[in-house]
């Protein structure tokens, strides 16, 4: 992986102890929605590629909360030692580069993060305090920049990882600034895995949860579970294929 602006972008000390770089068992590269030759890739740091990925250039700081506890490698009080890098934390979980402002960037981590840049990487706001009711540290599990208006972006949490099975959703139509809790009418232990705009509605939502899928009336703001048969699995991502109202 070929860093343009590596020695610029990262700290020396940082460089001297190698430890500069931490990656999630997960983690995302998201393709450009205005362009397809750029790329953006998460570490704990945000990377881009405007060449299909030949090159790249780290556009933000370290976006974690660089929690010390969070970011321990090789401790896992056990016999063996936590070395396959699943255990890495305090790094990049989810990208939503906007459709309508190639400027904006949304980013979520695994500690609990969510930041914006609407420059382009130049400055990021930490939004996250600004979401409430939400318990520290928990997984940014999706976060999605509209593509019907440009402030308005969705973000959702997965608690389960630390007993928390409560249902977190919010929506924010200010690029950040407040935010509406969108899941006070889904059961407890509904976790939120994922979620997605309708291609065509821009008051329709559609969330995938740990038992099934739910979707939204923004101006009423209750979940409804779609009724269609599937297996009692995690839904973790929703393909193309346009539901309606139940049906698919």
């Amino acid at each position: 992986m070929t860093i343009s602006n590596y020695e610029e972008a990262i700290p020396k000390e940082a460089r001297v102890r190698g430890d500069e770089f931490r990656y999630n068992w997960s983690a995302p590269l998201v393709m450009s929605p205005t362009d397809p030759r750029t790329l953006f890739f998460g570490g704990n740091y945000l990377f881009k590629s405007t060449n299909q990925g030949r090159t790249w250039e780290i556009i933000s700081p370290d976006l974690s909360t660089r929690f010390p506890s969070k970011m321990m490698k090789g401790k896992s009080g056990g016999v063996t030692p936590d070395n396959t890098g699943a255990e890495t934390h305090g790094t990049i979980t989810a990208i939503s580069p906007s459709a309508m402002l190639d400027q904006t960037i949304w980013v979520g981590t695994d500690d609990g993060n969510v930041q914006i840049t609407q420059d382009g990487g130049l400055h990021w706001q930490t939004v996250r305090a600004r979401i409430p009711g939400v318990p520290d540290s928990i997984w940014v599990s999706q976060v999605a920049a509209s593509h019907f208006h440009p402030a308005v972006a969705y973000v959702s949490f997965d608690g389960h990882r630390s007993n928390i099975f409560s249902p977190f959703l919010f929506r924010t139509s200010d690029y950040g600034n407040s935010w509406t809790n969108l899941s006070k009418s889904l059961p407890e232990g509904e976790v939120i895995r994922t979620f997605r705009e309708d291609t065509r509605n821009p008051d329709l939502l559609f969330i995938g949860t740990e038992t099934g899928v739910w979707y939204s009336i923004l101006e009423c703001l209750r979940l409804r579970r779609v009724r269609i048969y599937l297996r009692c699995a995690a839904k973790t991502a929703f393909g193309s294929k346009r539901f309606k109202y139940g049906r698919i």
